[in-house]
């Protein structure tokens, strides 16, 4: 996130997520995550109010999920948004560099670091299937143009 040019707006959307885990709890922190990670002007999801009835292994993936929740974002997420790349080592190995990101997250923060290095870069952005987690909603094609991407290129 630090690469971005309002990098300064998502310390502040960090710092405002945190507060609201100590104040409030983890699921309102979640959600002020989730907003924060948004495109700009794109309107809230819709939550279901009837709980969803998930497969047996689903379900514990679920559980599993929301149990490291509060590692993920009492840790994780602040080490990786106070991440600085060094962009001028990047720039020089573009050539072997994949940027990608997810079709359907086009302009959410997630996507947008990779979008700018690729465009900063003059390389190709690499759309694959579904958004910020298309690894998991399309793992068949995601794992053939992830295939497609890093086969050898012949000389």
């Amino acid at each position: 996130m630090e690469v971005l040019p309002d990098a300064a707006e998502h310390r502040a959307l960090l710092a405002r997520v945190q507060d609201t885990f100590r104040r409030d709890g983890l699921m309102p922190a979640v959600a002020e995550f989730a907003a924060g990670l948004r495109r700009p002007g794109a309107e809230e999801p819709v939550t279901a109010e009837a709980a969803i009835e998930l497969p047996p292994r689903a379900a514990a993936r679920a559980g599993r999920t929301m149990a490291n929740m509060p590692y993920f974002l009492g840790r994780i997420v602040p080490s990786f948004m106070a991440y600085v790349p060094d962009v001028e080592r990047l720039a020089a190995l573009s050539d072997r560099l994949v940027l990608a990101g997810g079709a359907d997250s086009r302009g959410e923060l997630p996507y947008r670091p990779a979008a700018l290095l690729a465009e900063r870069f003059g390389t190709e952005l690499v759309h694959f299937p579904g958004g910020h987690t298309g690894l998991s909603t399309h793992p068949a094609e995601f794992a053939e143009l992830l295939r497609k991407v890093l086969a050898p290129t012949p000389e």
